[in-house]
C-alpha cells in the first residue's frame, strides 16, 4: 500500500512561480531549524547558483513537500567548490558532470518516499541530458539516504 504521505505527490520541474516557496522551505529549514545559515526579515534564502540551477518539485494538493536543486554543467560553478578543492576530488569537472544538492523535505513529509523520489527524478533529469557523472552536496547526517539509492 503506497504511504500517505506520498501517495498524491506531483513531482515537477520548478517554474518561476516556485521559486519564492523554494527559497521560504529553504529559509525554515537551514536557517531556522537546523541554524546553517542566519535567519533574514524577507524569510528567504537564495544563492547566486540559483540563476542557473533547476529545482525538481514534489507537490502535495497544491502545497510545496519538498525540492532538490540540480547544478547543471555550464557555468563553471558548482557548490562544492566552497567546501573542496576540485583537485582532491576525483572528478572530471566537464559538460556530464551536475550537481545535486539541498535535497530538502517539509519536515510533516520526512520518513516518506519523496527524499527517494526527488532523487529519482533528478537522476533521470541528469541522464535525460547527457550526464555521465553526479557530484551530490549534502549533511553527512543523511548520508545513509544517499547510500542507500545507491550513489557513493
Amino acid at each position: 500500500m503506497a504511504d500517505e504521505r506520498t501517495r498524491r505527490a506531483r513531482i515537477s520541474l520548478a517554474g518561476p512561480s516556485d521559486r519564492p516557496a523554494i527559497y521560504a522551505m529553504r529559509h525554515e529549514v537551514y536557517a531556522k531549524e537546523l541554524g546553517q545559515h542566519k535567519t533574514n526579515n524577507e524569510q528567504m534564502l537564495c544563492d547566486s547558483l540559483d540563476g542557473f540551477n533547476e529545482y525538481i518539485t514534489a507537490k502535495i494538493d497544491g502545497e510545496l513537500a519538498g525540492f532538490i536543486s540540480i547544478t547543471p554543467p555550464g557555468s563553471g560553478r558548482y557548490s562544492i567548490d566552497k567546501y573542496v578543492a576540485r583537485d582532491a576530488l576525483p572528478l572530471v569537472f566537464d559538460e556530464g558532470l551536475y550537481e545535486l544538492r539541498i535535497l530538502t523535505v517539509a519536515k510533516q513529509h520526512r520518513g516518506s518516499r519523496l527524499a527517494a523520489v526527488l532523487m529519482y527524478a533528478a537522476g533521470r533529469w541528469v541522464e535525460e541530458r547527457g550526464g555521465r557523472h553526479i557530484v551530490v552536496m549534502g549533511r553527512t547526517k543523511i548520508l545513509s539516504i544517499y547510500l542507500k539509492h545507491g550513489l557513493r
